[in-house]
């Protein structure tokens, strides 16, 4: 293929060159079954991404396996890929809580080679993962809730939904997620009787009154089921406005968004998150929540971006700082940034998008007044050396990258 470079990273696609082709290449279909266990497969509506259905599937429990031991979970040391590959070929795993039964002389005796080239874990690495699960189980409910492998709900959401439970058992049933859920469903519900819709409007002046009745109706729902959320920190906007006719304007944005809501009611209602349960209360893991209290609501509503290096502490507890006054850290700067915080060498990129945007850069100073004070800095532009400007590559040199 020809590509080129589109923006600032990603290559685009710009034609198939055919007589580049050899004879023994093929027309390219998705597969219609999983390749590693065979079990039928599914599609997302909205994704391009095809997904093996079966629970079972030892391409799964190895994935699985791996994330739940990765840095950002549970932080399993010396489990890798060949040890997660070897433990489930063995049929000494089958999901990640098949590890907490694991002992040091069966895991140390963990063959990673061949049968005619044996290769052993070893009685010290053994007695690393063991130490390490032991670990785990006092781990907050952040990790455990991101190591559970629910779609789309990462290491940002796994904390903020952490933030306002208290095991894992709570999360499963909980009345915040099910609040979330339903204020999100009467809003669409609102949006649509709403008498004044241009897309749906009444056909008369009676359609009109019974609808604003309805929908008056529906915004007392809203408001009750509001009042509930923010009385556990969970609402980050709440707009209310008189409008005329007697026709409110209300809205309502959740800390926890309706999707990630979703997404993890839906895993603990299917058969794979009650096993899950099972499991965790067969091990008397519960997952305790140590995520900061909500110190104050100083920072409610604002979105912070880090970069650079901070000198009075880590990037981890920055974040932690951030989220216990009631605001959100993102990953990159976007329109909806409040601040960008400068450390030291700090990189051109975040910062250029903040210039652009109009997003208020700050330094370290600044950001410490904040977190110690009402949410409110007076800004002080950063000031950064200007870059020498790096001339792009000629265009065959990035084609015959590929």
């Amino acid at each position: 293929v020809l590509i080129e470079k589109a923006g600032e990273v990603i290559p685009a696609v710009v034609e198939v060159i055919m007589d580049k082709r050899t004879a023994q290449s093929t027309p390219f279909r998705m597969p219609d079954t999983c390749p590693a266990c065979g079990g039928g497969v599914s599609q997302r509506e909205g994704e391009v991404a095809v997904r093996c259905e079966n629970l079972q599937c030892p391409a799964q429990a190895v994935r699985w396996i791996l994330h739940f031991a990765s840095r950002a979970c549970l932080d399993i040391e010396s489990l890798g890929d060949a040890v997660a590959e070897k433990l489930v070929e063995a049929g000494l795993a089958k999901s990640p809580f098949d590890l907490f039964n694991l002992q040091v002389p069966d895991l140390g005796a963990l063959n990673l080679g061949t049968v005619e080239a044996p290769r052993l874990f070893g009685e010290k690495n053994a007695t690393k993962v063991i130490e390490a699960l032991q670990r785990a189980r006092t781990l907050p409910l952040e990790r455990w809730l991101h190591g559970l492998g629910i779609p789309d709900v990462g290491k940002t959401v796994a904390m903020q939904i952490a933030q306002a439970h208290t095991s894992i058992s709570h999360i499963a049933n909980s009345p915040i997620l099910k609040d979330i859920l339903e204020v999100g469903i009467l809003q669409q519900q609102a949006q649509q009787i709403n008498p004044r819709s241009r897309s749906n409007a009444p056909v008369d002046d009676a359609e009109f009154a019974r609808r604003r009745d309805e929908l008056n109706a529906l915004h007392e729902r809203i408001l009750a089921i509001g009042a509930r959320l923010e009385a556990v920190g969970q609402i980050e906007k709440r707009e209310v406005k008189e409008g005329r006719d007697g026709i409110r304007q209300i809205k309502l944005l959740t800390v926890i968004k309706q999707d990630a809501a979703q997404r993890v009611v839906t895993f603990f209602a299917t058969d794979r998150g009650c096993q899950v349960l099972g499991e965790l209360e067969a091990l008397l893991i519960t997952g305790t929540s140590a995520a900061p209290v909500v110190m104050n609501r100083s920072l409610q509503g604002q979105s912070f971006v880090l970069t650079g290096t901070l000198g009075s502490m880590s990037r981890d507890a920055a974040s932690d700082a951030i989220r216990a006054r009631g605001g959100n850290v993102m990953a990159a700067v976007s329109g909806n940034t409040t601040y960008l915080v400068a450390g030291a060498n700090t990189g051109a990129r975040k910062t250029e998008k903040a210039q652009e945007l109009g997003v208020a850069v700050i330094d370290e100073a600044a950001f410490l007044t904040l977190l110690g004070g009402n949410g409110k800095t007076e800004v002080v532009p950063v000031a950064f050396p200007a870059a020498d400007p790096v001339p792009a590559p000629a265009a065959k040199g990035q084609l015959d990258l590929f």
